[in-house]
């Protein structure tokens, strides 16, 4: 019998997609930790091998990929045909100090890295635009899913209620232990269990999603923590230096 998460992400060769958005025709995906595919944390052979065997699966062209030199802040990038391939095959091309990127680009993929942050996929059926973006708790403080909200409804036209969301596996509250700073940041989304704060990313953003307008029902959410499930997912908390990093990546067919 199949599960609500079996429903909900259709497996692939090293990772997953979300069945909803491919319904749509958007390609949502995530990696595994099968591979690394970020250029900071390995050489680039064994990364270009990693991207192109994901993407070539769904029949993306690891090539036209485009990526951002991810900083943890709320800036997000407007990308169009000139940006294509930036990021693809090499650290140094990546659009700069970004976490965050949105298009109205068909058949343009854009991508951001995880290893225990968020990554946040939104695509507006109405106006045919997409975005995504890398929410780790500095990101998630400064309100990157209302930057992204704000931009797409700037250059698309979008509308909150309209978007649909999904968020990748990232440490969910079971795991991500804080220290008492982070009240000077977060208020609901933070967990006392048994004398220590626990950080709930998934919690804090979804609650910005709806305080701008967009719909529950149209938010998924993967459910999986990274930390938990360690075997299949890179976690920066429990690996330190040594973990690689997972691939988000959205594109609409």
């Amino acid at each position: 019998m199949k599960t609500s998460l079996d429903c909900l992400l259709d497996r692939l060769k090293g990772g997953y997609q979300f069945s909803l958005f491919k319904d749509l025709g958007v390609l949502a995906l995530f990696t595994d930790r099968h591979d690394n595919f970020s250029f900071r944390n390995n050489h680039a052979p064994s990364v270009l091998k990693a991207r192109h065997d994901f993407l070539g699966q769904v029949g993306i062209n690891f090539k036209d990929l485009i990526c951002v030199k991810q900083v943890h802040s709320s800036r997000v990038s407007l990308v169009t045909e000139i940006e294509r391939g930036k990021g693809s095959q090499d650290f140094d091309s990546a659009l700069v100090f970004s976490d965050g990127i949105i298009t109205d680009v068909k058949k343009l993929p854009i991508a951001i890295f995880i290893a225990d942050c968020l990554a946040i996929y939104f695509f507006d059926p109405a106006h045919n635009s997409i975005g995504i973006i890398h929410a780790g708790w500095r990101g998630s403080a400064q309100k990157i899913s209302l930057k992204v909200i704000e931009l797409m409804n700037e250059h698309f036209s979008c509308r909150p209620q309209d978007l649909i969301v999904a968020f990748s596996p990232s440490i969910r509250s079971c795991c991500y232990a804080v220290g008492l700073d982070m009240r000077d940041y977060f208020v609901e989304s933070l967990i006392e269990k048994e004398g220590k704060l626990f950080l709930d990313l998934a919690l804090e953003n979804k609650n910005q999603l709806l305080s701008a307008g967009v719909k529950e029902e149209n938010i998924i959410d993967s459910r999986i923590c990274t930390s938990c499930h360690n075997e299949e997912f890179f976690s920066y908390r429990k690996e330190g230096e040594k973990a690689g990093r997972m691939m988000a990546v959205i594109s609409m067919e």
